[in-house]
């Protein structure tokens, strides 16, 4: 059964349902036409049950019910001009042919004649009735920053019914304006399609109407197509502007992700939410992209500002994305601005672009800390194999380790690493062993100077 079929035998059945049950209309399709109601497109019928809209040459109507004495069947043009069209005990078909635009009823009843039900159906005629998109241009506006300014011209001849007392209904037509712009998902920036709903203008043939959408953030080209009943019924041509239109509005959000090292002996190697703040222990190295939509965005600048010391936050760069490593302890100010066109002259957007977009994120690098275990275990177990010690925002770390005969027997300057209880690739002794370590924090004491680190002490190796 083709698709558009099975949907109005459907529709048929929920309007027509009452009283009778069960109860199933059927429309019988010629091969190369289509139907669809009003209520599968949006419209809401009013003074009749449904309306079907069709292009069909026959259809054939089938009501059934459980239990009426007799069903019948009228038509009608004016509401006034009602007629028999079939009558029939339990099960009706009504064929309907050259399927004018016209109304019918179908009515049940019982023994004693009364009614059990009455649905109204009105059948319009779409062969002589099609919305035809004609051009769609776009027009130069002096608010290109907040919307996009169209030019469309279409016929749209006039599409009504009549209900069963004889009042007049007309149907208000949409039409859409399909295009891309791009918006931010929460993880990366993307292209979509957009499309918007518009009620026509007025009836007739050459019918010119100006539309406005909200400025994309993309350059794209803009699609007319419709009306609703006509791309239901697949009887729509779309047209295209002739030219892609350039888009003048800039969008970015910040996103930004922490480099991570790979000691695990680092605390705080990283705490981030992704786009409201991160931080964590420095030297702190983060990637952070723009999610702009570029090529719109063809300007970018990015300013890092030392909260605590901002007569000292001067770094500026000019990347789209930029990669940036933190060495001092503190809170930062990320701030992207992201443009259009730039006038260097004035170092701002150009006269008659839009505004740049900003937008922000603050970073945090953590105090300085530095812990030392007393002992360690590297019998190949996986755990605390190694002498390593826990630590955060160290610039410079050394550490030797000595024998009890105040031999050196190891010495190491990064602290993500360690001492795995060898000497010379043999296994060391077990028992005591005497280490010092000088470090230097990335934070500062309240004279101003880095903050210092020596410590001293045993750490003894077992197995």
């Amino acid at each position: 059964m083709p698709r558009h079929f099975q949907a109005i035998t459907i529709l048929l059945a929920s309007f027509l349902f009452g009283l009778c049950a069960p109860v199933t209309a059927d429309v019988f399709l010629s091969p190369s036409d289509g139907s669809v109601t009003a209520t599968s497109v949006g419209i809401a019928p009013d003074g009749v049950d449904e309306i079907i809209f069709t292009t069909r040459t026959s259809l054939e109507l089938t009501y059934r019910c459980a239990s009426p004495a007799k069903i019948t069947w009228q038509s009608y043009t004016t509401g006034s001009d009602k007629t028999d069209a079939a009558s029939a005990a339990n099960a009706t078909s009504l064929s309907v042919n050259a399927v004018p635009s016209r109304g019918y009823i179908v009515t049940a009843r019982d023994n004693s004649d009364n009614v059990i039900e009455s649905k109204t159906l009105y059948i319009v005629q779409m062969a002589d009735k099609m919305f035809r998109p004609i051009s769609l241009d776009t027009v130069t506006n002096d608010d290109h920053c907040t919307y996009a300014k169209l030019r469309a011209v279409y016929n749209n001849p006039t599409v009504g019914y009549v209900t069963s007392s004889g009042a007049s209904k007309s149907i208000k037509r949409e039409f859409t304006i399909a295009y891309n712009t791009v918006e931010y998902n929460g993880t990366d920036i993307s292209t979509v399609e957009r499309v918007d709903t518009f009620m026509t203008k007025a009836n007739g043939n050459g019918v010119e109407d100006t539309i406005n959408v909200d400025a994309p953030y993309a350059n794209t080209f803009f699609k007319l197509s419709g009306d609703l009943i006509c791309d239901a019924l697949s009887l729509t041509t779309p047209v295209s502007t002739p030219y892609e239109y350039e888009s003048h509005i800039v969008t970015a959000k910040i996103s930004a992700k922490i480099i991570e090292r790979e000691g695990l002996n680092e605390a705080q190697r990283s705490d981030s939410s992704a786009t409201t703040g991160i931080g964590g222990s420095a030297p702190l190295q983060v990637a952070f992209t723009s999610n702009s939509n570029y090529p719109v965005a063809q300007f970018f600048q990015w300013i890092i500002i030392d909260n605590d010391n901002k007569k000292d936050s001067s770094n500026v760069y000019h990347d789209r994305d930029l990669n940036y490593t933190f060495t001092r302890t503190g809170v930062y100010t990320v701030i992207l601005k992201a443009e259009h066109n730039y006038d260097a002259s004035t170092s701002s957007a150009c006269q008659y672009d839009c505004e740049p977009y900003i937008d922000s994120i603050l970073v945090t690098v953590s105090e300085s800390m530095l812990e030392v275990p007393s002992a360690f275990t590297p019998n190949g177990d996986g755990v605390n194999d190694e002498f390593r010690v826990s630590f955060k925002s160290l610039s410079k770390f050394n550490c030797q380790v000595f024998n009890r005969w105040g031999t050196k027997v190891y010495e190491w300057s990064d602290p993500t690493t360690g001492w795995d209880g060898t000497v010379n690739g043999a296994k060391a002794s077990v028992g005591p062993y005497y280490y010092i370590i000088e470090a230097t924090g990335t934070d500062r004491n309240s004279d101003g100077s880095y903050k210092t680190y020596r410590r001293k002490g045993n750490i003894n190796l077992f197995r």
